[in-house]
């Protein structure tokens, strides 16, 4: 099957699935993503004209690298806050639009990336898999469960250091 063909067919699917019911805090249909004003690609500018996807483009990568920037500067604190409890191999890199957070043997290494294409940024977690996390309503959201990135991470770094994480000084974060 060609490439085209299986992009059709995916397509098809995904604006014929049904609604996912996030959870209460978040009752934003799945079909009805609301991006900030700017991303999305029907949204119009203060002068009523409507949005071009270089606009769209440029907007996505200013959020983009902005959440991975303050991701990055809040995981190199994390190294000096915990100093007793991250291993020698805790690691933080951020390079062309990928972080890396390793921490050692014993728990893995995180990867997240921008995915510029699908305006996303996409998790590589060694606890929980992959995810794919769009911004909705000024917040990365993974669809499927209506995790967010940064309570995701706060969630599996708190249970990997046995104590409590704050990502609440990251951009965008829920």
């Amino acid at each position: 099957m060609n490439n085209i063909l299986k992009s059709r067919i995916i397509l098809s699917f995904l604006f014929k699935a049904p609604k996912l019911a996030l959870p209460k805090y978040r009752q934003t249909p799945v079909r009805k993503i609301h991006l900030n004003s700017n991303l999305n690609a029907s949204a119009t500018n203060s002068n009523g004209i409507q949005n071009s996807a270089n606009d769209i483009k440029l907007h996505y990568e200013k959020i983009s690298n902005e959440t991975l920037e303050s991701l990055t500067e809040r995981l190199d604190e994390l190294s000096d806050e915990l100093d007793d409890l991250v291993s020698n191999e805790y690691d933080v890199s951020f390079s062309n639009g990928v972080l890396n957070l390793k921490l050692g043997a014993e728990h893995g290494t995180y990867v997240i990336n921008k995915q510029t294409p699908n305006l996303q940024i996409w998790l590589s977690s060694p606890k929980s898999g992959p995810k794919r996390f769009d911004f909705i309503d000024n917040t990365w959201i993974y669809k499927r469960t209506g995790d967010t990135l940064h309570g995701l991470l706060t969630k599996e770094l708190s249970e990997i250091f046995k104590t409590s994480i704050d990502m609440s000084k990251c951009s965008f974060f829920f």
